[in-house]
């Protein structure tokens, strides 16, 4: 019997619950912006005393790991990590598109390809594309989207589900006969499959050196106040 708590910060979704083995025993979220880093702590606790179990039985922290937001992944690493050094206990990390994509095809059970997307910003998202195993049929990418993006894929009739915060932005612009788009975000429970069966083969992190998936740099801009005009 194993504790596993499951924390997902990549979205503006704050998502964390435990597990016992893959049981679901307790979760918590919230899609508050700007929340994680005053509601992750208290969620963690929340489960924890939900399941009846003190910090010392947990035997792993499993993380969504990205892409996603530069902010919430650092907030969800940081406390996975903390937690890990502390208990001395090991740091399993999901993908977070492929958690995604698999939450996606367990809602539909049909077959088809499947498309996590993930807002990134105006028209670009992060995004991947998965078969109904989850094993990735394109690399994870930053990828603007328009209504010629996945013409290769709709042409030779192969059908596409989208999910994820990020597909509504596709949804707008695409009109294709193999397209289907479902409601599904990002949630700690999507992570319990994988999470689960990473642990049980020990590929685990090394939490000295692990950092999360962000694909591309953030986006940060200087502040100018106060700053002397030398002109």
């Amino acid at each position: 019997m194993s504790y596993l708590l499951h924390i997902d910060t990549a979205t503006e979704v704050c998502s964390v619950c435990l597990t016992k083995d893959h049981e679901l025993c307790a979760i918590r979220e919230s899609n508050e912006s700007y929340a994680h880093s005053r509601l992750i702590t208290l969620f963690i606790e929340a489960c924890i005393k939900e399941a009846g179990i003190q910090y010392a039985d947990l035997d792993g922290v499993c993380v969504s790991k990205g892409p996603g937001s530069y902010t919430g992944l650092r907030v969800g690493v940081s406390a996975a990590k903390g937690i890990c050094y502390a208990l001395d206990i090991p740091l399993i990390s999901v993908d977070t598109l492929t958690s995604l994509a698999l939450a996606g095809y367990s809602n539909l059970c049909e077959e088809a390809l499947y498309c996590p997307m993930i807002d990134a910003r105006r028209m670009e998202v992060y995004t991947g594309l998965y078969d109904v195993n989850g094993e990735p049929l394109m690399h994870n990418q930053a990828m603007i989207l328009d209504e010629y993006s996945f013409d290769s894929l709709f042409n030779v009739g192969e059908k596409i589900v989208f999910c994820g915060n990020g597909s509504s932005k596709y949804k707008g612009i695409a009109n294709r006969h193999h397209s289907q788009f479902i409601e599904i975000q990002n949630s700690a429970k999507h992570l319990i499959p994988l999470g689960f069966k990473k642990f049980t083969s020990n590929l685990t992190e090394d939490i000295n050196l692990f950092e999360p998936e962000y694909i591309k740099a953030p986006n940060i801009t200087k502040s100018t106040k106060n700053q002397l005009n030398t002109v």
